[in-house]
């Protein structure tokens, strides 16, 4: 486990509950993951956050894909472009945005919208 630019990260599955069970500790209201983690760690928090009652929220985790974490147990996608990333693979096919949408839809979980910078 450690932290970077004010981020805490862990590596390990077995880091993951520790990490939920502190956020718990402090007053945190969910988890929120961001791409680059593995899979046995996400599942690792989505695992203890479902135990203590926290939310996972997040980006799209590249490991997992979306909407494939939404079945897993991430309950919203951060940014509406994290679909790009991982369920479209920086190249979005068209043919394949109704399926994308549906699964997404029958998840029941939220997406917010694109992060678009200010002018």
């Amino acid at each position: 486990m450690g932290d970077e630019y004010g981020f805490v990260f862990v590596t390990q599955p077995e880091q993951a509950g520790g990490l939920v069970r502190l956020a718990k500790t402090n007053g945190y209201a969910f988890i929120k993951v961001y791409n680059h983690i593995s899979a046995p760690v996400f599942d690792a928090l989505v695992d203890e956050g479902r135990k203590l009652g926290m939310a996972v929220i997040g980006h799209g985790v590249l490991a997992v894909g979306l909407p494939a974490a939404l079945f897993r147990g991430q309950v919203m996608v951060a940014h509406g472009e994290e679909f790009i990333y991982t369920a479209f693979h920086d190249k979005v096919d068209q043919s394949k945005i109704a399926a994308v949408v549906s699964e997404t839809r029958r998840s029941n979980a939220y997406v917010t919208p694109i992060c678009l910078p200010l002018r």
